[in-house]
């Protein structure tokens, strides 16, 4: 790397020199000793505005990032003497404050401190550009604190090309370090990072204030060990990753926790990327990653998207998604809008949302789990996606869900999301699994899908909450699809879609239910209602594009009664002399399900006796091993 000219050595002795920290006791320090003792966690990250849940039960551990006082205070001893910058390197070889203002017009900041040093960089009104290598570089420290001192506007800049030993690929960012870095204190700062990432440092990375600005040609802010934030303000352009933690050699660290701040993000690859845990607790996000939704190698075709493999490359392929994590996300809070050309949520394991309120336009999945999905809580609105929430297992307790998808709104599907030669990159390749499912306990679920509106390749089980689908208006594919059984037991459904594939509940469901076929197709913003046969109405919804047919359930429905389903001006009534009707059956796999229309009879609505019901439980039985998980909703 670039030989440092050492014009100038800093060498302060911080010899009894007290750190008064704002809401905690100043400790006197040795010569050569940190300048202060750091307290511990100021902030309770347990509080109840974090949803509780079963971390076992899960797979899924909320990260305590545990923030220390120092960190969040920004504070620092206003009477140390600053230091001018005059456009020489500068040296910092011990433990203290240092106080840095001017200009170094090609040089760098380097710390070189005792491994047990904390050193504090207080930046008021600094601008650094380094040619050839970083603008700070932190080769050996405990920790290092960046203070951005109230009121001051910072800069720090690199060169497009370093000059590094032969051999060595790092440093590699505008700031660097080997050393935890914690960035903190209420003034702006400034970070160009021409030659690789803006910030990376090889510990931990913590921002606790500060409005801070990265433009970046790879990773914007990185923290290999983990990147800890619970405020500040962020403006990040990055042509790799917006936020990235990349530790592979401990399973307990190469996390990112985002407690609070507010963060504009546009990256070309994932807005924030942890090799292991993800978490948002609080905050403001708005996410554009890949060139953002409209990005997507889509064609349109049918209401439904094709992946064109005419303009796919290596390039199109590359990781862009919103929020991804190795093996588990969990959202308990904040406001996030996510703009990406890939999945906007993605895990390799498990996703939990809990609270928050998540806006989505994806080019690919509106959130994707390899393994279990579940909202418990909070509001997702996936606007645009190919398939809206899929996961193994797939577990809807509380919260308000829209979803709109050019394929399945809900997929639940087993094995990894991976691509193949036949395969959109991104695209689940799945087979029927008995050990998948669907569960809804709760919430309110509104889909609008232009492939199946809910689809299993295991089966469903509706117990609580409303559900609303617009399904398909092609034959292939339906408002409900399942290759195992489907029951309910709880909660309001009302499904419309096409006639070829359709399927209602099966016979072992607790509740009534059926499935009604219109005698002709229902246009687009038709009112539909259901009353009893007292005209009591039970529902009423609009429909949001053309049905032939719907599934309805409501735990007001009676075995034994006629009700009638008006549609604009035409009527029919339908039955309900068993606990499922009209149901259609004999259908395949989830994603190619189908069998004959239900409900089809000498009146509309009406089966005509020689109509055979839906097999038990809708088409086949259904494993043994099959069994739902336990009605907590959570992820098992």
């Amino acid at each position: 790397m670039k030989k440092i000219r050492f014009r100038r050595t800093i060498c302060f002795l911080m010899a009894g020199m007290a750190l008064c920290l704002h809401g905690c006791t100043a400790e006197k320090t040795a010569a050569g000793a940190p300048d202060a003792a750091e307290s511990g966690p100021a902030l309770d990250m347990s509080t109840d505005s974090v949803a509780e849940f079963d971390s076992a039960a899960l797979r899924l551990e909320k990260i305590d990032a545990g923030y220390t006082e120092r960190e969040l205070s920004g504070s620092y001893d206003s009477s140390v003497t600053e230091l001018e910058l005059m456009g020489e390197d500068v040296r910092i070889t011990q433990a203290g404050t240092y106080i840095l203002t001017g200009v170094i017009a090609d040089g760098q900041i380097l710390v070189e401190a005792g491994s047990a040093d904390k050193v504090q960089l207080v930046l008021n009104g600094v601008s650094v550009t380094n040619s050839d290598g970083p603008a700070i570089e932190i080769r050996s420290a405990d920790k290092v604190f960046l203070t951005l001192a109230e009121g001051s506007e910072n800069s720090l800049c690199d060169g497009e090309s370093y000059t590094l030993a032969a051999g060595e690929d790092e440093p590699n960012a505008c700031i660097y370090s080997k050393a935890d870095l914690c960035i903190n204190g209420s003034g702006r700062l400034t970070i160009t990072g021409n030659y690789n990432h803006g910030v990376y440092s090889k510990d931990d990375l913590v921002v606790t204030n500060g409005t801070i600005t990265v433009s970046a040609v790879n990773d914007g802010l990185k923290g290999k060990d983990c990147v800890e934030i619970c405020g500040g303000s962020f403006v990040i352009e990055a042509g790799g990753d917006g936020i990235q933690s990349n530790q592979t050699e401990d399973a307990a660290r190469g996390y990112i926790s985002i407690d609070g701040g507010d963060f504009s993000i546009t990256a070309g690859r994932d807005g924030l990327q942890a090799e292991t845990r993800l978490q948002v607790t609080a905050g403001t996000l708005e996410l554009t990653t890949g060139g953002g939704s409209a990005n997507a190698s889509v064609r349109r075709g049918n209401d439904r998207g094709f992946w064109d493999f005419s303009s796919a490359s290596t390039e199109d392929t590359e990781s862009a998604k919103g929020l991804k994590a190795g093996v588990s996300l969990y959202i308990a809070g904040g406001t996030l809008t996510i703009d990406s050309s890939d999945d906007a949520l993605h895990a390799n394991g498990d996703i939990l949302i809990a609270g928050g309120k998540i806006d989505i336009l994806s080019g690919d999945d509106g959130a994707h789990a390899d393994s279990a999905l579940a909202v418990t809580g909070g509001e997702v609105n996936v606007l645009q996606s190919y398939e809206g929430l899929e996961g193994a297992g797939i577990t809807l307790s509380g919260g308000r869900i829209a979803l709109v998808s050019s394929d399945d709104g809900l997929n639940a599907a087993g094995g990894n999301d991976g691509s193949a030669l036949d395969s959109r990159p991104g695209q689940g390749m799945f087979a029927a699994d008995a050990s998948v499912y669907i569960r809804i306990t709760g919430g309110e679920v509104e889909i609008n899908a232009a492939g199946d509106g809910i689809d299993s390749n295991g089966s469903l089980y509706i117990e609580g909450g409303t559900v609303t689908v617009y399904g398909p208006t092609d034959s292939g594919n339906g408002a409900l699809d399942y290759a195992g059984s489907a029951s309910i037991s709880g909660g309001t459904v009302i499904a419309l879609g096409s006639g070829g594939m359709a399927q209602g509940f099966g016979s072992s469901s607790s509740q009534c239910s059926f499935l009604y076929t219109f005698p002709s197709t229902v246009a687009a913003g038709t009112q539909i209602t259901i009353r009893d046969q007292d005209g009591a109405l039970l529902a009423e919804v609009t429909a949001e594009k053309a049905a032939q047919t719907m599934v309805f359930s409501s735990a007001e429905l009676t075995q034994g009664e006629t009700y009638t389903v008006t549609a604009g001006s035409v009527s029919g009534e339908i039955t309900q002399d068993a606990v499922a009707v009209g149901s259609a059956g004999m259908g395949g796999f989830g994603g190619f399900g189908g069998g004959m229309d239900g409900g089809r009879g000498d009146r509309p609505g009406k089966p005509s006796e020689g109509d055979t019901k839906m097999p038990p439980d809708g088409k086949m039985a259904p494993p043994s091993d099959n069994t739902p998980p336990e009605t907590d909703g959570k992820m098992s």
